[in-house]
């Protein structure tokens, strides 16, 4: 065995502790770092940079915190978002259909467990797609799939194309 065959082992593991000693570093530091003051009354208490990355975003709320959803439809009737993930708390949603890339949900919502589910717009609060927020209809699809609920995506390919359908 050549000397390059044999130290490579063991520098693989000196750089892997290294990085592991630089991530745990800035972990603690960004940890306890303080929030400014002005914004120290906006936040949730106990709030640093290294919690605020997943704010909104992955910490279990489906809402962005800068964007309170979708206004309720005018034109149909609607549920509401929070009214929705009720629903899909207590199992009463059997599947959902997203239209226009997500722009649009339906639910199929039973009124008790043994009920026959009828189809329903998500409406205000539904968080739909925003450039300038943490608002998708991915919150949406993440809390289906934690709940094992079928849904599907209907997407209009233009003038004379077909409409693709992209189903779980």
């Amino acid at each position: 065995m050549s000397m390059k065959q044999q130290g490579t082992p063991l520098r693989s593991r000196i750089e892997r502790a290294a990085v592991a000693a630089a991530v745990a570093t800035s972990v603690v530091i960004l940890s306890t770092a303080s929030v400014p003051a002005a914004l120290a009354e906006e936040l949730p208490p106990g709030t640093n940079p290294f919690t605020s990355i997943c704010m909104g975003f992955g910490c279990g709320e489906f809402q962005g915190l800068d964007y309170p959803g979708a206004p309720a439809p005018t034109d149909e009737d609607s549920i509401t978002f929070k009214s929705f993930l009720q629903s899909l708390d207590k199992g009463l949603v059997t599947k959902v259909d997203f239209l226009a890339g997500g722009d649009k949900a339906y639910a199929f919502v039973k009124p008790d467990a043994a009920g026959e589910a009828t189809r329903i717009r998500v409406g205000e609060g539904y968080p739909d797609e925003q450039g300038n927020s943490w608002s998708s209809p991915l919150w949406v699809v993440r809390a289906l799939n934690d709940r094992n609920v079928p849904y599907h995506f209907e997407y209009n390919l233009g003038k004379g194309r077909a409409t693709q359908t992209v189903a779980k």
